[in-house]
């Protein structure tokens, strides 16, 4: 809640200030205080702060860690995310692009940090409409994923999904059908038909039967979504 959000913010200003004073501010302890700081800004919608912040944090890690050291890279990864919630896509994708080089290079293409920024890359793409790009880029990630996680883990479903969303925003729906009515099959299964990630996709698939004009089975999905929100939500 925003209380505990506020209460939280306090704690970690004190802590911060401790730290600084008796360990300095280039000290591994007190740039973490200041990462959780400026993630507590992030979650309160607060980015201009939380922008600040991790700027600082990150300009110290590359002085003191260098560049490839993997806090660095988890900084920037964070300062990209700000950027983006911002709508600075631009910058954001530059800071994507550059954690991701490094990555490949360091870690190995099928890595689930490079997985991660790789995925984060297509998204921030998608953002600014480059549907092409960004498909390429999921269907990398999902073809790893589905090869190493298996292609009913959690991660794998939620690139699928992606991807789909990708492929709708391109008119190309009937890939995106077909790749929606896979991972609700899988999420049906194992998740069940009330959980919010099988009803978020079962609301995908009824919008992407909506855009192709089948609107019984639209109105079928619809349907039995309502009925699940009100035997659940009242």
């Amino acid at each position: 809640s925003q209380g505990q959000y506020e209460q939280s913010k306090k704690l970690f200003e004190q802590l911060l200030e401790i730290q600084q004073s008796t360990l300095g501010s280039q000290h591994p302890l007190t740039l973490s205080t200041q990462s959780n700081l400026a993630s507590n800004f992030q979650y309160q919608g607060q980015y201009e702060q939380s922008k600040q912040l991790f700027k600082q944090v990150l300009e110290i890690q590359q002085s003191t860690l260098g560049s490839q050291h993997p806090s660095t890279l988890t900084t920037q990864s964070n300062l990209a995310l700000i950027l983006q919630s911002q709508g600075q896509y631009e910058q954001s994708k530059q800071l994507f692009e550059q954690v991701l080089e490094i990555q490949k290079s360091t870690l190995g293409s099928q890595h689930p940090s490079t997985l991660t920024t790789q995925h984060n890359l297509a998204l921030n793409l998608q953002y600014q409409g480059k549907y092409e790009q960004s498909k390429q880029l999921f269907e990398q990630v999902l073809e790893i994923q589905q090869s190493i996680l298996g292609s009913q883990h959690p991660s794998t479903l939620t690139t699928q999904s992606n991807l789909a969303s990708n492929l709708q925003s391109q008119g190309q729906y009937e890939q995106s059908k077909q790749l929606f009515e896979q991972v609700l099959e899988i999420q049906q299964s194992i998740l069940g038909s009330q959980h919010l990630s099988t009803l978020t996709t079962q609301s995908n698939l009824a919008s992407n039967l909506q855009s192709q004009g089948q609107y019984e089975q639209s109105k079928k999905l619809f349907e039995q979504l309502l009925e699940i929100q009100q035997s659940t939500l009242g």
